[in-house]
């Protein structure tokens, strides 16, 4: 996409362009200062469009290099570097605040009374980003580099400067200063015959040139370099990555040390240390690669589709502008659309939505059917002992689902093998209202099967089990207004019956998980199995097997 199609933005100062990487029309913002000792602020204002890709340079101002004052054979400290930050962050809607941090100036030399009144450079000032997501302790902010020292009632007393980011100015030996502290180094200590140089600092490679810099690339963050004495065979100190040398000021736009003041011409303002280089604030971004959030919808979340459509508590989530909840479509957590959903099931109570891959985006849509039963094993191999589970629930006459899966353990004989079975013992007798069986003494078979209020042996067409050991995903649904029984298995529909004629009063309703009358464990081992209050349709059904094949193997 090409410049201006997504983004809007507005700058109060400063100098702005275009430039085209790639396909890709992107735009900068560059701010500086007018004058090397001054800080000045602007406002950045973004009235239309985000992105994540906006790339961020921010960079304090360098200290002042020092000076001792006298011009008796001494010399002063480098100034130290400033801090960098050159990172890859957002840019969202709102109004930034921008500072731009000046150098640090040269000491005071001032030849009248009180004459030569300070030696030391002044510390650079900082220079930030504030505003939309960089506020508080996540603000951008560039702490300058301090100042070079130089002393007349100690002339011992000419260390360079500590950079911003802790690294400190080198010492001196004699009357030979210390270079000022860099970005990623010390700066180098004075030794005999030697001032001390400045310590390290980066370089900073933009993708188009600079308006500033007039370049795409520059060394910052650099410590100034110590000044030598007025003897020629004495060596001077010199500045890295944007620092000034020996009486040399830092680089504008790189905060850089200033160099240490030299001793001679000893009559002001000649011979005073330097200036610390300002500081810069840089701004670029892709024009075209925003999109557009809509409001939040609340959604509740869960472990599996159950748990999501039945939650009580939601969050505030974001989809893209124009988009709907569906297969397909992702998730975010921010209005931004900068950082998807974690995996997992997310609920608006009519439909379930599962997120997988790290990445948001739905994969599977259910429709929200609460279970008035839920069990819950996996696929730990085991065989469930006789089990009866009395559950409070109200009957519900519309229709029923069970739904289970298992794998038959081998047969010893006995007539079925009732897999997962709603039914009313105290009614007398077996009334199994609605069961998935296990059958047979040869091929384990499995059917659905329900009580028309004389008999239970009515029941779907029989399947067939591939053999013990094997996994199966089993559903048995009856819908009152449509008069149907439906055996689905592995998510695809096997066998259909027409149940017209049914009792559905309970008067003491049991959920039974592999139950027998001897009280001997069954040879069915159950994973998980639920029932529902009404009809699942097909494509709930289908759903509810992809969602859940994972945890079973084979599948």
């Amino acid at each position: 996409m090409q410049s201006g199609e997504c983004m809007e933005v507005t700058a109060n100062g400063g100098v702005s362009g275009s430039f085209t990487s790639g396909s890709e029309g992107w735009a900068y913002h560059e701010f500086a200062c007018a004058d090397v000792n001054t800080t000045e602020t602007f406002q950045l204002t973004v009235t239309k469009g985000f992105t994540n890709r906006a790339r961020l340079v921010v960079i304090g101002g360098g200290g002042g290099g020092g000076w001792d004052g006298t011009g008796n054979l001494g010399n002063g400290g480098g100034g130290g570097g400033a801090a960098v930050i050159n990172r890859t962050g957002q840019l969202f809607q709102g109004t930034y605040s921008i500072q731009v941090g000046a150098g640090g100036a040269p000491p005071d030399a001032d030849n009248v009374s009180p004459p030569l009144r300070t030696y030391n450079g002044g510390n650079g000032d900082y220079s930030e980003i504030l505003g939309g997501p960089y506020t508080g302790t996540d603000r951008l902010k560039s702490l300058g580099g301090k100042g070079g020292y130089g002393a007349v009632a100690d002339p011992l007393y000419l260390h360079g400067g500590d950079s911003a980011t802790g690294f400190t100015g080198g010492t001196n030996s004699g009357l030979w200063a210390g270079g000022g502290g860099g970005f990623t180094s010390n700066g180098s200590n004075g030794v005999s015959n030697k001032a001390g140089n400045g310590g390290t600092g980066t370089t900073v490679t933009l993708p188009y040139t600079s308006p500033s810099w007039l370049t795409t690339s520059k060394g910052v963050g650099g410590g100034g370099g110590a000044a030598r004495d007025g003897v020629s065979s004495i060596e001077q100190g010199y500045g890295q990555d944007g620092g000034g040398g020996f009486s040399g000021d830092g680089d504008r736009y790189s905060g850089g040390g200033g160099g240490g003041g030299r001793d001679f011409p000893a009559t002001p303002p000649g011979g005073i240390g330097c200036s610390g280089g300002d500081g810069i604030v840089i701004i670029y971004y892709p024009t075209g690669s925003c999109k557009e959030y809509s409001e939040s919808v609340l959604l509740y979340t869960g472990s599996d589709t159950a748990s999501a459509c039945g939650s009580q508590t939601s969050t505030p989530f974001y989809i893209e502008k124009n988009t709907t909840l569906g297969t397909g479509n992702t998730i975010y957590q921010d209005k931004f659309l900068f950082t998807p959903v974690v995996d997992g099931y997310y609920s608006d109570k009519s439909f379930s939505y599962f997120v997988t891959s790290s990445n948001g985006k739905i994969i599977n849509t259910q429709e929200c059917t609460d279970p008035i039963y839920s069990y819950y094993n996996s696929n730990t191999g085991s065989i469930l002992p006789s089990s009866s589970y009395l559950d409070p629930f109200s009957w519900v006459d519309n229709g029923v689902s069970l739904e289970a899966w298992s794998y038959a353990n081998g047969y010893q004989g006995n007539s079925y093998e009732p897999l997962i079975n709603l039914g009313d013992e105290s009614a007398g007798g077996d009334r199994d209202f609605f069961e998935i069986r296990y059958s047979g003494t040869g091929n384990m078979t499995a059917k659905g099967v329900y009580y028309d209020g004389t008999s239970n042996n009515n029941t779907t067409p029989d399947y067939t089990v591939p053999g013990t050991g094997i996994w199966i995903h089993t559903v048995f649904t009856w819908d009152k207004d449509t008069s149907q029984g439906l055996l689905y298995i592995d998510g695809a529909l096997y066998a259909s019956s027409s149940i017209s004629t049914i009792t559905t009063e309970l008067n003491n309703p049991e959920v039974n998980i592999s139950r027998t009358d001897s009280g001997v464990d069954r040879e069915v081992v159950v994973g998980e199995a639920y029932v529902y209050g009404s009809a699942l349709s097909a494509a709930a059904v289908s759903a509810s097997y992809e969602n859940t094949k994972s945890r079973y193997v084979g599948h």
